[in-house]
């Protein structure tokens, strides 16, 4: 039986085409919508910064504006006490002091939501760091005047980094306040250690402390958001997005991994300079 070839079908020549004329269409159709890509990124750019700075604007107005009421608030509570404690019954004192105590963290709570405004708008100074001595002396300073329950602190390799030093301490300080926080016992044991894979570097921070449920993780580096009872563990819930904020405007991401009772660990990566530079 005889068969036919598809490509015995096939014509003895195929049609007359003007490949010149195409790829110059083509080429036109492309750097049109290149252009258009390029145009519309830049307009999404003017808006996000525009965004960023009024947010930052009316950061900085809300915490100035709610100082002086504040302020006005524990004064009067702190005259009242002082002056009519004799003569107030239990109750009142108890309330009086309630009110003391609820100004003084809500004070806490501007000061710390002004320290993340002022990450936004704060020039990076960048340079190589070495941070295994950073990471040592933001511990030495967290557990100075600690006993009993000081942790240790075990360095693993810790690459060099291209970043801006103070906020990078201010990384290792919320972080390692935050683990040496969450393991307050006699056998706390904080590593850190670092690798490079590619055009990243990885910091991690771990702990054996309580840990946290992994399904409510992704709250954690937002502001104010805490997965622990504050009567149990104090904080304003602040830390870690401060953390995340700097992170984020050197261009790298933060994540935590954790199994309840068991410890934590909090990653950051940064850009590797020296993938940059080749």
């Amino acid at each position: 039986m005889q068969t036919t070839s598809f490509l015995a079908a096939a014509p003895s020549s195929p049609p007359a085409t003007y490949p010149e004329a195409a790829d110059h269409v083509e080429t036109d159709l492309l750097r049109a919508v290149i252009k258009a890509h390029e145009r519309q990124a830049a307009e999404q750019a003017v808006l996000v910064q525009a965004a960023t700075k009024e947010l930052e604007a009316f950061s900085h107005a809300m915490t100035h504006d709610l100082r002086a009421p504040l302020r006005g608030i524990a004064g009067l509570a702190r005259g009242l006490r002082e002056d009519h404690g004799d003569t107030l019954g239990e109750e009142a004192r108890r309330v009086l002091d309630l009110v003391s105590a609820e100004a003084r963290r809500m004070g806490r709570l501007i000061e710390d939501l002004a320290a993340y405004s002022r990450i936004g708008s704060q020039r990076l100074e960048p340079a190589v760091i070495n941070m295994a001595d950073l990471a040592q002396s933001a511990f030495q300073d967290l557990v100075e005047g600690m006993a009993a329950l000081a942790p240790s602190l075990r360095l693993g390799n810790l690459p060099a980094a291209y970043a801006d030093r103070a906020l990078v301490r201010e990384i290792f300080r919320q972080l390692l306040e935050n683990a040496i926080k969450f393991t307050a016992r006699a056998d706390v044991e904080i590593v850190v250690a670092g690798e490079i894979a590619g055009a990243w570097i990885t910091y991690c921070i771990a702990d054996n402390g309580v840990g946290f449920d992994p399904r409510y993780g992704h709250r954690l580096f937002s502001v104010f958001q805490r997965l622990h009872r504050s009567d149990d563990f104090p904080g304003s819930g602040m830390g870690l997005a401060v953390v995340h904020r700097i992170v984020q405007r050197h261009g790298g991401r933060t994540w935590a991994e954790s199994t309840p009772k068991e410890g934590a660990k909090f990653y950051f990566s940064l850009p590797n300079y020296q993938e940059i530079i080749a």
